[in-house]
């Protein structure tokens, strides 16, 4: 007895009858586990790793949960969330509605692990897919930014270019990509347009509320 729980005399046993268990029957009884961890609000952490110990993310409910805790889980656990995410991918059709969300946040995760290559491949058809101003603006920003740090400075100023030319793009998303084109006229030594791109930022990013 442990308080008002049991836990096992050593570990060793509990890892002894673990293994007894068959593949199936282990997967399938982590595939629960995580459903019924998701069900009570449990930490996010702890759903993802019964999945992760699933062969495939089983279930539909799965791409449901992901699309609902997958801002906080990025940031907790960046590379379990990249793992989930193209598992996930792998089995949800080009037509189910979650699905541009879900490959919009395996960008920005794949981003935040410096994995440029699997930004690229996965940013480039979300952009010509998606017909929401502001998906389209975060992917083009991720996607800009993975050429800026692999030196391809005029690719990412193309890269915004078009990404400022689409209709309905809101504030907020304008400064961001504006500030980024700032940087990368910087870095290919387009000094003359540095000054008014970052000011038409600040513009903004003071209209859209984020500074005074």
């Amino acid at each position: 007895e442990s308080g008002t729980r049991m836990v096992f005399r050593h570990g060793l046993i509990r890892q002894v009858l673990y293994e007894e268990l068959p593949t199936a029957v282990r997967a399938a009884l982590h595939g629960q586990a995580a459903r019924a961890l998701a069900e009570a609000d449990a930490p996010v952490e702890r759903v993802a790793v019964q999945l992760m110990a699933v062969p495939e993310a089983t279930g539909v409910w799965v791409a449901g949960w992901l699309a609902g805790v997958v801002q906080v889980l990025t940031y907790r656990a960046p590379q379990v969330t990249a793992r989930l995410l193209r598992r996930v991918l792998a089995q949800l059709p080009v037509t189910d509605g979650r699905r541009e969300p879900l490959e919009a946040a395996l960008v920005a995760v794949a981003r935040l692990l410096m994995a440029n290559d699997e930004v690229e491949r996965v940013a480039r058809p979300l952009l010509a897919r998606t017909a929401d101003p502001d998906r389209a603006a975060e992917t083009a920003w991720q996607l800009a930014f993975a050429c800026q740090q692999s030196g391809r400075s005029a690719e990412a100023t193309t890269v915004v270019e078009q990404a400022l030319a689409r209709p309905g793009i809101t504030p907020l998303w304008q400064a961001r990509l504006c500030a980024l084109q700032a940087m990368n006229y910087g870095l290919s030594g387009r000094w003359d347009l540095v000054r008014p791109t970052a000011e038409k930022a600040l513009a903004d990013a003071e209209s859209a509320g984020e500074i005074g």
